[in-house]
């Protein structure tokens, strides 16, 4: 399926099932990646995987996602 919406939406209106892989690829803001990260957990399948693009081991776009994942 092919939609269009802001990421952080539509990760918050989520309603299929749990998310196994989740690719963050979007703007490349850490913050917006953050507010990606927090609208996705809670569909979150207990062992998924996240893939946040362009976030080297300091900073980058998984500044404030990375962390609040790993909490």
């Amino acid at each position: 399926s092919v939609h269009q919406d802001d990421s952080v939406d539509y990760l918050k209106n989520w309603t299929g099932p749990k998310i196994d892989l989740l690719y963050l690829d979007s703007s490349g803001v850490d913050t917006h990646v953050l507010a990606e990260a927090e609208a996705a957990v809670p569909h979150l399948a207990d062992d998924a995987v996240v893939l946040i693009d362009d976030a080297p081991k300091r900073g980058g776009a998984g500044k404030w996602a990375i962390p609040y994942l790993l909490e």
